[in-house]
């Protein structure tokens, strides 16, 4: 019996990916970490996605089916790429348990002069369950993007539980990742209490790479905000997602989470940044 299970979330799971009405664009940016799509493209994004998180956000740790190790091993990261080298880390056999609203199993990613292969947010998993042929894979997906998003490779099909957990076992080690190209800046603050509600919390490890990248800090300061409302005013954003934007980027909040939400035991990983590298 395997008792190790690996528990990896994703914030985007909880972030359904709805446009407003009168819009009819998709989601434009596809598997591409870069400060462009980290940062900068949600000011234009915030005038036709309605991005809010679930409820399941708020009870999710309280939910959790299994119970928790003491101790227990936590890394927070902006990339769902640290799971990799976070998962490898675990020496006895263990289970993985994805909470994604995409599986992370594509299969090709080369490097852009065809050379070689390397990992990112949308592969970690696959190079994982290659490199253990006996490694379980429990796959729970958000309902919202059952039908949106693309099926599981079949070559991995049998490998795959979806919409399961492992009957036994108990949590020993928990990966979230902010995947900050596919949430919204003005949702970092809900995704910081999100982490703050965990059980381990506050020993954890943060993968830390340049100061945008921390998942832990908000992206936007009060003056980005307005720059962002500006912008939306002048391109058509009602008034009501102007508020909204408001409500979660504010001075007072700032300050509130850059002296509350520094771990009292974490330390930096060595993982690349990963808008240097695309």
């Amino acid at each position: 019996m395997i008792k190790s299970v690996i528990l990896s979330v994703d914030w985007d799971n909880f972030v359904p990916e709805v446009e407003k009405p009168e819009h009819h664009l998709t989601r434009d940016w596809g598997h591409n970490e870069t400060p462009l799509f980290h940062d900068f493209i949600w000011k234009t994004r915030a005038n036709h996605l309605d991005l809010q998180p679930t409820s399941e956000a708020l009870t999710f740790w309280d939910d959790l089916p299994l119970p928790l190790a003491s101790p227990m091993r936590v890394l927070v990261s902006d990339s769902h790429s640290h799971a990799l080298p976070w998962a490898q880390r675990r020496e006895s056999p263990f289970s993985l348990v994805l909470v994604d609203a995409h599986h992370d199993l594509r299969e090709t990613a080369w490097k852009l002069d065809g050379s070689e292969e390397f990992v990112d947010c949308g592969n970690w998993a696959s190079f994982l369950v290659e490199a253990y042929p006996f490694m379980p894979m429990y796959w729970n997906q958000a309902e919202w993007s059952k039908g949106n998003v693309a099926d599981v490779p079949a070559r991995y099909k049998d490998r795959i539980f979806q919409g399961m957990w492992p009957r036994d076992g108990e949590i020993t080690d928990i990966h979230i990742c902010r995947s900050g190209c596919w949430t919204p800046p003005w949702l970092d603050s809900q995704f910081i209490d999100f982490v703050r509600r965990c059980p381990a919390w506050p020993f954890v490890e943060i993968a830390r790479e340049k100061p945008s990248w921390n998942p832990m800090m908000q992206r936007w300061t009060a003056e980005d905000l307005e720059e962002a409302v500006a912008f939306t005013e002048q391109i058509g954003s009602s008034g009501k997602d102007i508020e909204l934007m408001r409500k979660e980027v504010t001075c007072d909040n700032l300050a509130k989470r850059a002296g509350s939400c520094r771990p009292t035991s974490s330390r930096l990983t060595g993982v690349e940044d990963p808008g240097s590298s695309h």
